[in-house]
């Protein structure tokens, strides 16, 4: 993949409705150039899904970023950071990677120790290959033996017959609750959007 930053942030403007500010500009082209050296991105809208989950879990910077906390009592801290909150492997990165054997997982893939030291994930390089290489070898979220066992991943979302951004949220975080659902309306929105600024910067 090869990409034409002049002609993303022009049909970014059209899509979003505003121009990006300059640290979303930075950010966002950091990543377009690890998405074009990324070998294992076999198809333009595994790039436009990875956006959008960037996108929905950390904001319109585009930068890794420590999970927030909830307020204790909230849905968000009931359901899922209760759970895990207290061990210190809360949420970082692009992916927002939780739990000690995820960074465990994470870690060995990389080479490097993300249980000694969460915070790598806070770096954009590492953050990506993390999210990355969950998301297309489906390393994040399995199925039930209801739903037919086998891993989450893109190729089952988005490949030559289907194309579904908001059912491909069950890659990262599921869409089983209202938050989740909403995240999952987001996320289906956001790589529609990031799909057609892909499409106009692609150079063949």
């Amino acid at each position: 993949m090869k990409f034409a930053p002049d002609k993303f942030w022009t049909e970014y403007a059209g899509q979003f409705g505003h121009p990006a500010h300059g640290p979303e500009q930075q950010a966002t082209g950091q990543l377009l150039g690890f998405m074009e050296n990324d070998a294992q991105l076999e198809r333009l809208e595994w790039a436009a899904y990875l956006l959008a989950t960037i996108r929905n879990e950390v904001g319109s910077n585009m930068l890794p970023i420590k999970e927030i906390k909830a307020k204790p009592g909230s849905y968000v801290w009931e359901h899922y950071q209760k759970k895990y909150w207290g061990t210190g492997f809360y949420g970082r990165g692009y992916s927002q990677l939780t739990l000690e054997g995820n960074y465990r997982q994470f870690g060995k893939i990389l080479g490097l120790d993300l249980v000694k030291n969460p915070n790598l994930v806070l770096q954009p390089k590492v953050g990506y290959e993390i999210l990355a290489t969950g998301c297309v070898r489906g390393l994040f979220r399995g199925r039930t033996k209801a739903q037919g066992g086998g891993r989450f991943k893109l190729a089952d979302f988005l490949n030559s017959k289907t194309k579904d951004y908001i059912s491909a949220r069950q890659i990262v975080n599921g869409i089983s609750g209202p938050p989740a659902k909403q995240a999952a309306l987001r996320v289906g929105q956001y790589g529609a959007q990031y799909e057609a600024c892909l499409r106009a910067a692609s150079v063949s």
